[in-house]
Order: structure tokens, then sequence, then C-alpha cells
């Protein structure tokens, strides 16, 4: 069974990148770690992403990202 240790970050697209960006910033309390014109990345303070905003049309879950146990092997996690 694969021990999942943490969720890593969440890719969410959005049409309103700027007015989420601000949210997470000035509401949630994390940091702009990179932008460009399609895609913003926030971090927590020590640098772990979390937040990926994608641009897209309409609200969306892309994707979850986990951290695993280092126990875990590539095959079994595959």
């Amino acid at each position: 069974m694969i021990q999942c240790r943490r969720l890593a970050y969440a890719a969410l697209t959005t049409s309103r990148m700027d007015e989420l960006v601000r949210y997470y910033e000035d509401i949630i309390g994390l940091y702009l770690s990179h932008r460009d014109e399609d895609r913003a990345i926030l971090s927590t303070r020590q640098g772990l992403e979390c937040i990926v905003l994608e641009h897209g049309e309409r609200p969306e879950l892309l994707c979850l990202s986990f951290e695993i146990s280092p126990r875990t092997s590539l095959e079994e996690a595959q």
C-alpha cells in the first residue's frame, strides 16, 4: 500500500489569475515564487510549492501531487 505523507501541491485553472494570486498571498499567507503569462506558483514560507494556478476558461482542479514515503518503490507508486 502506498503511504502518502502529505499533499504536495494542487494545480488549478482560473480565468481570474490576478485576483486569486492576491487572495492566496493576502488571505492564505502564501508567497508568489514564480509567475509568467499563463502560470503562477505559490509557496509556503519554507519554500514548499503548494498551489499552482494556470490560466483557463473555467475553474478546474487539474491535479493533486502527494509526497509519498521514501520506503515506497517507484514501481509500487507507478
